[in-house]
């Protein structure tokens, strides 16, 4: 083997750990797309062993490309709330918007809008973290 030809295998050796690792860092830099959570199901938390009895409480978000989502709680595999909601993607945040509260005035229901919860979002291995304030919370695909 020439001088020529073990330099370049040295160089090439000791460029190519550096290279990847730009690209990795290069790609978890960048926001996430409405088609990266479109039609998908994320289960939020760890994943978790179930308990014999089979009577786990889950929460899932499941989301629509219409801006629609809806956050679903289950026991087991009994399915028992689900609540709709609306949501966007604005650059790295991610904003969820609860449904209206229905209240009852006086024999008169009105709808009172509630604010839209704004939360960073960024994927990292096993999913999205989302982040708002102090909390954090991993949403996890379910396939």
């Amino acid at each position: 083997m020439s001088i020529r030809s073990s330099l370049f295998l040295v160089a090439w050796l000791v460029s190519t750990p550096w290279l990847s690792w730009g690209q990795q860092v290069a790609a978890s830099r960048l926001p996430p797309s409405v088609g990266d959570l479109a039609n998908k199901t994320f289960a939020i938390g760890e994943a978790a062993e179930s308990s014999p009895a089979g009577n786990d409480v889950q929460h899932y978000f499941i989301f629509h490309p219409d801006g629609r989502a809806t956050f679903r709680e289950t026991r087991g595999n009994t399915v028992v709330k689900d609540s709709p909601l609306g949501w966007q993607l604005v650059g790295d945040s991610l904003f969820l918007q609860p449904g209206p509260v229905r209240m009852q005035v006086e024999g008169k229901t009105q709808p009172i809008d509630r604010e839209p919860i704004k939360q960073a979002i960024r994927k990292v291995s096993g999913g999205y973290l989302l982040t708002q304030k102090q909390e954090q919370m991993l949403l996890r695909e379910v396939k």
